[in-house]
């Protein structure tokens, strides 16, 4: 499933290309040679910008968060049916952040995780186990507590440019772009643009508690913005 922007006047960031005129698109992958045939396209408008998608790993259920700086985003489920491809909406929750960008399902998919970047909150919404649809938003972590962003939607500069004036915006306020969950711990990069970058390490447990356990300093190898970070296990 290929994910398009369908609008560019409310994103953080500015994408190339031309806007898209629907947002998700399914094809079949042939395994021998990769050739992508397209076999269905969503007629859904409502659904817009789609950033971010997440397949369940037992289900034929997929997520999509739609992304914007103007509004919270929304989470979508979807039901993907094998043969043709076509997705059914299955359901949409609000994201309760703004500029929706990641999804991660916990190990027994009970709960999913989900990283608004603008506004750095990180919600934890239920999965229904019998539809695997996801379901009201059971906890949400606000780093502003509450306080306005000095950052404003309706005049920003261009995240995607990664200048001076960009990287000064960006540090302005807390910004979040993935989560890394492991043996009940987040890992949470915080977007800067700095050699050391700030990362938060939370406890998470399955009855959506979201604890910020302690503040710390992850050196990056590079000079420049540092979202990603992910658990490995050394032999």
């Amino acid at each position: 499933v290929v994910s398009c922007y369908t609008r560019f006047d409310n994103l953080a960031h500015g994408p190339r290309g031309k806007e898209a005129k629907r947002s998700l698109y399914t094809y079949r992958l042939d395994q021998h040679d990769g050739e992508m045939v397209l076999l269905s396209v969503t007629k859904d408008e409502n659904v817009m910008n789609p950033a971010f998608s997440r397949a369940h790993p037992r289900r034929n259920v997929l997520y999509t968060c739609t992304e914007s700086v103007a509004e919270p985003g929304d989470i979508v489920s979807w039901a993907v049916c094998p043969r043709s491809g076509q997705l059914t909406m299955l359901g949409s929750k609000s994201a309760g952040g703004t500029s929706t960008c990641y999804l991660t399902l916990d190990k027994e998919c009970k709960n999913m995780l989900v990283v608004n970047y603008w506004n750095a909150t990180i919600g934890v919404f239920g999965v229904d186990n019998a539809t695997g649809m996801v379901g009201p938003c059971r906890s949400i972590y606000d780093p502003n507590e509450g306080r306005p962003m000095k950052a404003r939607a309706d005049k920003h500069v261009n995240h995607s440019n990664n200048d001076a004036s960009a990287q000064k915006e960006r540090q302005a306020d807390p910004s979040r772009a993935q989560v890394s969950i492991a043996d009940g711990v987040l890992i949470v990069p915080f977007l800067a643009a700095r050699l050391d970058f700030e990362g938060g390490e939370m406890l998470y447990t399955d009855n959506s508690d979201l604890n910020n356990r302690c503040q710390c300093a992850f050196e990056c190898a590079f000079q420049g913005t540092a979202p990603h970070a992910t658990f490995c296990s050394l032999q």
